[in-house]
């Protein structure tokens, strides 16, 4: 019979702790994952069920007690809402003719990244960019970390990606590229970022990959991929799960007396091949009459609804709740 000393029962049990700990952890981040790609696919598998005119309920309006400069992009990470915005100095001004492949000048501004609650309170705000890299776009939530692209106020200007952390709010400059990046999305299933450019017309792919603690962003497509769907130009995207991301956005139309119409749209858009599985026009308007699509949006699953975030005003701004209902 094996007898075991006082100190060896200690060690016994004490690797057994350890052993039942690690198969703990390991237990616990599989039902963790599992449970965030249920919840990351609710978004997009309702999406694709939705009816063609789901109606849109007003749920709540906030106002924002801070000066909101010229909106741009939104996200939520835990209690809290990420706004990008740009305070416009000088409005960039066209010239007669091209100029070095640009059709207007830069500008000047300063480009912000606010924080703040639920009831609209501003906790805190961050400056981002580099002299004529000024302007922030779309921006999304990873689960970790919140990417925002700053680019020149002008369509081909240069693009500063940054990756920040929302609990410290501070930046990290990623990559850079030599195109206005209008905004971006994180596929948290492959562990890409997607940019798009001005006017979203051509969409860029980076893999994101950690070697020795180094964050590296590689451009996989030079050139990137062509945007092949034209009504609505995004503004702001989030991750949808299922490889899929939600952009909103908007264009401007004429009518037959020439007045210029906007429409708003919603494109739940695959994120290896960019084809739309959901394009949703969006007439809804502020009382101000803005469409609600103009510029920072989000999306979330809330008490087992659809619920959309919109702050489409600027300086002043409310974040608007719509709840996406069937039919």
């Amino acid at each position: 019979m094996i007898t075991f000393s006082f100190k060896d029962k200690i060690m016994i049990i004490t690797i057994r702790l350890k052993y039942f700990a690690i198969l703990y952890a390991a237990i616990f981040q599989v039902c963790t994952l599992s449970a965030q790609q249920k919840k990351q696919s609710t978004i997009a598998q309702y999406l694709t069920n939705i009816q063609p005119e789901p109606l849109w309920h007003l749920a709540d309006s906030i106002p924002l007690n801070f000066d909101t400069y010229h909106t741009q992009g939104l996200t939520k990470a835990g209690n809290y809402f990420y706004l990008t915005s740009v305070k416009v100095n000088r409005w960039p001004q066209r010239y007669a003719s091209p100029k070095d492949g640009f059709d207007r000048d830069n500008g000047d501004g300063v480009g912000y990244l606010f924080k703040f609650n639920e009831n609209g309170k501003l906790l805190d705000s961050i400056r981002l960019g580099k002299d004529a890299v000024y302007h922030p776009g779309g921006i999304d939530f990873d689960g970790k970390y919140i990417w925002v692209p700053v680019c020149e106020y002008r369509p081909f200007g240069k693009s500063m990606i940054y990756r920040v952390n929302p609990e410290t709010m501070q930046a990290t400059l990623i990559t850079t590229i030599t195109d206005a990046i209008g905004a971006v999305a994180y596929n948290r299933d492959a562990n890409e970022l997607i940019g798009m450019n001005w006017g979203s017309r051509v969409f860029y792919t980076w893999k994101i990959s950690n070697a020795g603690n180094k964050i590296q962003a590689i451009l996989l497509h030079q050139k990137g991929d062509l945007n092949q769907h034209f009504y609505v130009d995004f503004q702001d995207c989030n991750y949808a799960g299922n490889g899929k991301m939600i952009c909103s956005g908007l264009r401007s139309y004429k009518n037959a007396k020439g007045e210029s119409i906007k429409l708003g749209g919603l494109e739940l858009i695959d994120m290896q091949t960019f084809d739309a599985g959901l394009q949703l026009p969006v007439s809804q308007y502020t009382a101000k009459g803005v469409v609600i699509t103009n510029n920072p949006f989000y999306i979330s699953i809330a008490n087992n609804k659809l619920q959309c975030y919109f702050i489409p005003e600027d300086d002043k701004s409310v974040l608007y709740i719509h709840e996406l209902r069937q039919q």
